[in-house]
């Protein structure tokens, strides 16, 4: 699921609705979704929290930017890992952590 995900460019936004914080191993599957397509998760307990967190996703969803990049590096199929760096100016980048050409 992960592999297809970042091969298809689709950031996930994860919510474990009543997940409960001694299901670690569930939690983490879905953590590692999000982080690693440049989604987030969020954990809540209540369905009415839902709307609040469809808020935030709108939010982040509308203020995204499209970086592009041409690597120099031609042969494989491999995962790239790319590092994107913000520079004196206070705010913080999320990206996804790589890609597949």
């Amino acid at each position: 699921t992960l592999e297809f995900a970042q091969r298809s460019g689709v950031a996930v936004y994860a919510i474990g609705l009543g997940v409960d914080t001694r299901e670690i191993e569930s939690r983490n599957v879905l953590v590692r979704l999000a982080t690693e397509t440049g989604g987030r998760f969020f954990s809540i307990s209540r369905a009415r929290e839902l709307e609040d967190i469809y808020r935030t996703i709108e939010s982040e969803l509308r203020s995204q930017y499209l970086l592009v990049y041409q690597s120099t590096h031609a042969q494989g199929r491999d995962f790239r890992r790319v590092e994107v760096e913000v520079e004196g100016s206070g705010l913080k980048a999320r990206t996804i952590p790589g890609y597949y050409p």
